[in-house]
């Protein structure tokens, strides 16, 4: 087996992240991407250039370079190194000699997204909503002490936050109905 140093694995995280991405098939458009770990219809795949890192902000997966190959190919962290170095002709260390069996990648099929169709806001479930969303600790903190708010401008805003989305689903749910949460587009089938 292959033994790749830190040397090897610093220079391949440090491969550009929309490069890569770009690379496996993922059209990126203002650091955005459909995901491709889950049925994405809107760009949730997200790139931080300045933190060369991704992150799905519905599937939650997320990471460095090495990470996005081994979750888009799913292979290994070894096979992942391979490719990558393969692929962007990186030059690693003396101590990996040969060539690494490497998977064939599919063709990721490019859609566009569909367009947003909008609903008539259902009033009584978004009170219900404002009224129902409690300020978690991680919001208080940010709020209070990172950002310096007052409680006041936060009471008079009406600031909450949801910090259990299934959660609070369920709860919706529970309240009005799977038809009617659907209907809202709070919620998908």
């Amino acid at each position: 087996m292959p033994h790749f140093t830190p040397e090897d694995i610093e220079k391949l995280n440090a491969l550009p992240i929309e490069k890569v991405a770009e690379r496996w098939g993922l059209s990126i458009s203002r650091h955005k991407a459909l995901c491709v770990m889950h049925d994405d219809h809107e760009p949730s795949l997200r790139f931080s250039v300045k933190k060369n890192r991704w992150r799905c902000f519905v599937c939650g997966k997320g990471g460095g370079v090495i990470n996005f190959v081994e979750e888009k190919d799913k292979c290994t962290f070894t096979e992942a190194c391979a490719v990558l170095a393969k692929e962007f002709s990186v030059t690693l260390s003396s101590a990996i000699k040969g060539s690494f069996p490497t998977k064939k990648r599919k063709a990721v099929k490019h859609t566009e997204p569909k367009p947003v169709a909008y609903r008539q806001a259902d009033s009584e479930m978004l009170s219900w909503i404002v009224e129902n969303a409690r300020l978690s600790r991680e919001a208080q903190t940010f709020l209070f002490e990172k950002r310096k708010y007052s409680r006041e401008v936060v009471e008079q805003l009406r600031i909450g936050s949801i910090s259990d989305g299934q959660r609070f689903v369920s709860r919706i749910v529970s309240e009005f109905g799977v038809e009617r949460s659907i209907n809202s587009g709070l919620i998908r089938n």
